[in-house]
């Protein structure tokens, strides 16, 4: 069964270890990027790369516009080996929901 857009994308964003205990009790019927975006105000570098992938995946185009940038070189040099799993599988098989 095909996973609804919203389902893939939380399922990516918890996907990452990092991100996991700060959504955990988030379970939102729609994903909204803005609402999404707010939450990482006060996260670590490598939560907010983690995060602006996911928002990268979500919506390419919105996430340029609005200045969320997903920086791979800092990504890879703030995330540990565990947290950068979840890019290097999705950049194997890239989906966009």
């Amino acid at each position: 069964m095909k996973q609804t857009p919203t389902n893939y994308i939380l399922a990516l964003a918890r996907s990452f270890p990092c991100l996991k205990p700060k959504l955990q009790w988030w379970h939102p019927a729609n994903f909204d990027a803005n609402d999404f975006h707010d939450m990482i105000g006060g996260w670590s570098s490598s939560e907010r790369q983690a995060a602006y992938f996911i928002l990268t995946v979500w919506n390419p185009g919105y996430a340029r516009e609005q200045g969320w940038t997903f920086d791979l070189v800092e990504a890879v040099s703030c995330l540990d080996p565990v947290n950068r799993a979840p890019i290097l599988a999705w950049i194997a098989h890239p989906y966009y929901p």
